[in-house]
């Protein structure tokens, strides 16, 4: 009787513990355990207790679905909404079940009746956003993002969606604010890391990009996209070797990754390591690779190696493997160019913008052949793709300033100032265009421009200030690039500005300089290297000083090397054997340069920008041309240019890769401008 009356007594305890809201705690303990099937068990004893307990319907429903059981968790939570329609978690749930067994589209039309529910659901818009971005739904998505954003403005997740949003229409300025705002409420996940540094790669913005992919490796080590993202964000910034070493750390990740393996065989041909990068692309062919990429990438390869018919066979069998595709259409172009047949290679790059209208690659290397045939006129508006994004390879940037590009519009009274771009002989080339911004009723002209030229450009006359670029700049009301200037004059060939000579030689340096010339009849300068890291360096410098052994044994020069950079070995050597006085490595920047030009009676120079500060001053410059991706400037077939007429000679070579007729033919002609010279 006593065993009997302690049994009762202790069930009757027991019962008593499991009171509605104890049972409730219990389940949220569990829960926060991870312990889900054992919250359910409690939940479910609330239910039993009391079968009208919407609350613990959607508890119920909740840890089931944790649980993985997902009939249940419906049924609960149906429940749950029917006791109480007021709800609006149980349908957000339903529509996470939904969307866990593959429905989608019935998923975002449950969180739409959630959000109906409870209009400022913060919950139920954000998974709303989520689900209709991954639904491919942009409009809605943008919709949930936006009504959620304006509840709460620091609402990091959406946030982080609505800029993807802003990222997929291509607004990549108001995506990296939204990506920065997120990040800097907390949100520091490598999602979001990756998707704010491809933004900052489509604004040109590579250092930047390049930290954020940074960051991502340190999130996730394994993360194969942010080491493929740092790899071309690398090669943005021309750092091949480190760019090389990304891409082998992400196929180290992912040894089939298609993409990887072309981009490494793009990057050793550009290397000149052909032999590797010709294993790459069998690789990535072999890895699942289309025949079309295999086919794309051996057309490339096949041009390195200036295997031009193979290589215009390639890009033929790559375009009639996708009819739709516009690259192989323009790598045939430039092919068919190199081959010397501009109709032909005009007509591939007609196509490949019929097939992709506003293609940027497509209309620069357009623009780029109808500047090299002389039809400026046509040619301009396309050449201004340079800086479009989108563009295949980077050519230029736009300035991160306030003010607006200047397109025209009336300069009365206006302040505008003009931006560098590409290299320091582009500036040279174009400052012709600067003064006619003042003639145009400018109030103010400011000429930005490298270090490297600053003292010299102060010799243009018709501009109010030169300033060096990157440094702080005042407001102006207009900007523009130095290159869209004759776009925007309408210049054609016979209206080029050519008052020559625009720029100076100042009379100090000039003293400085006369100290350390030749001392010879007649005094010529010589340049047979450009930069190294310029695409073409290695077709449009010459092999070295001795490839000018000829130029040697003419009498009564005086040769003056302003070689700087690679080359100046060859020419402290050759100044050892008395051939030449070597200034170049006292050169500071391009004043010193045009002190020395000064006093020379010629120039004689590979396609660099000594040639454009040759005819800047005014002085009789032969220029050595490749015949392997000619710059356009030099149009074709001439032997002058009305850049810069009168004063500039073209010598340009007959087959690529040997120079040896056209140094044969410089020293024919500077033997004989030697003697007209001596006569006189």
């Amino acid at each position: 009787m006593i065993s009997q009356w302690f049994r009762r007594r202790e069930a009757s305890s027991k019962h008593a513990d499991e009171t509605p809201a104890t049972l409730m705690r219990q389940g949220n303990a569990r829960l926060a355990e991870g312990r889900p099937d054992e919250a359910a068990e409690a939940y479910a004893r609330v239910c039993g207790i009391d079968p009208t307990n919407a609350a613990a319907f959607l508890n119920l429903g909740f840890a089931y679905k944790q649980a993985g059981r997902l009939a249940e968790a419906g049924e609960s939570l149906t429940r749950a909404a029917a006791l109480d329609a007021g709800l609006a978690d149980p349908w957000l749930l339903l529509g996470q079940i939904a969307e866990m067994r593959g429905d989608l589209p019935g998923a975002v039309e449950l969180v739409q009746t959630a959000i109906e529910r409870k209009p400022d659901f913060l919950p139920g818009l954000r998974e709303m956003c989520r689900m209709c971005l991954a639904a491919g739904d942009p409009a809605r998505a943008a919709r949930a993002a936006d009504q959620g954003l304006a509840l709460d403005a620091d609402a990091e997740e959406l946030l982080f969606y609505r800029g993807a949003l802003f990222q997929s229409e291509g607004r990549h300025e108001q995506a990296v604010a939204c990506y920065l705002r997120a990040h800097a409420l907390s949100a520091d996940f490598p999602g979001l890391h990756l998707n704010l540094g491809l933004a900052l790669r489509a604004l040109g913005r590579h250092e930047q990009a390049l930290a954020s992919f940074e960051r991502v490796a340190q999130l996730d080590p394994g993360m194969a996209e942010a080491h493929y993202q740092r790899a071309l964000t690398l090669w943005d910034l021309r750092r091949l070797e480190p760019a090389e070493q990304a891409l082998r750390q992400t196929l180290a990740i992912e040894a089939a990754r298609v993409d990887a393996c072309n981009q490494l065989g793009s990057l050793l041909l550009e290397l000149g390591r052909h032999e590797e990068a010709a294993r790459l692309f069998a690789r990535a062919r072999d890895a699942g690779g289309e025949a079309y990429g295999y086919e794309l990438n051996m057309g490339n390869l096949l041009q390195a190696q200036r295997r031009l018919d193979e290589a215009e066979q390639a890009f033929r069998r790559a375009a009639a493997l996708r009819a739709d595709a516009a690259l192989p259409r323009m790598n045939l172009g430039i092919v068919l160019q190199e081959l010397g047949r501009p109709d032909e290679a005009q007509q591939a790059f007609r196509q490949a913008l019929h097939l992709q209208p506003g293609d940027p690659t497509a209309r620069f290397n357009l623009g780029l052949l109808l500047l090299r045939l002389g039809r400026m006129r046509e040619a301009w508006p396309l050449h201004e793709a340079r800086y479009e994004p989108g563009l295949l390879r980077a050519v230029t940037a736009p300035p991160p300033w306030p003010w607006p590009r200047w397109t025209g519009q009336s300069l009365q009274g206006r302040s505008i100032v003009v931006v560098p771009e590409q290299g320091s002989g582009d500036d040279i080339q174009f400052a012709r265009f600067a003064p006619e911004l003042k003639a145009r009723g400018a109030a103010r002209v400011t000429l930005s421009c490298k270090p490297a030229l600053v003292e010299l450009m102060r010799s243009l006359q018709g501009v109010d200030a030169v300033v060096e670029h990157g440094q702080g700049m005042a407001a102006h009301d207009y900007w523009v690039f130095g290159m869209s200037l004759p776009a925007l004059f309408d210049t054609t060939l016979d209206t080029i500005p050519a008052p020559i000579p625009y720029l100076k030689a100042d009379p100090q340096r000039v003293r400085r300089w006369a100290q350390r010339l030749a001392d010879a009849p007649r005094r010529v300068g010589l340049v047979w290297k450009g930069s190294s890291l310029h695409a073409n360096d290695a077709m449009r410098s010459l092999p070295g000083l001795e490839s000018l052994d000829a130029l040697w044994e003419i009498a009564g020069i005086g040769f003056v090397s302003l070689q700087k950079g690679q080359g100046e070995d060859q020419a402290l050597r050759a100044q050892a054997l008395g051939r030449l006085v070597h200034l170049g490595s006292e050169i500071e920047h391009f004043a010193d340069t045009a002190a020395i030009v000064e006093q020379l009676d010629l120039v004689i120079c590979v396609d660099t920008a000594v040639a454009h500060l040759a005819g800047a001053l005014g002085k009789p410059c032969w220029v050595l041309l490749p015949a392997h991706r000619t710059d356009w400037r030099w149009l074709t077939g001439r032997a002058d240019t009305p850049w810069y007429p009168r004063t500039m000679r073209l010598f340009r070579q007959r087959q690529a890769g040997d120079w040896q007729p056209t140094v044969a033919e410089v020293a024919r002609e500077l033997a004989a401008w030697a003697s007209t010279q001596a006569l006189a």
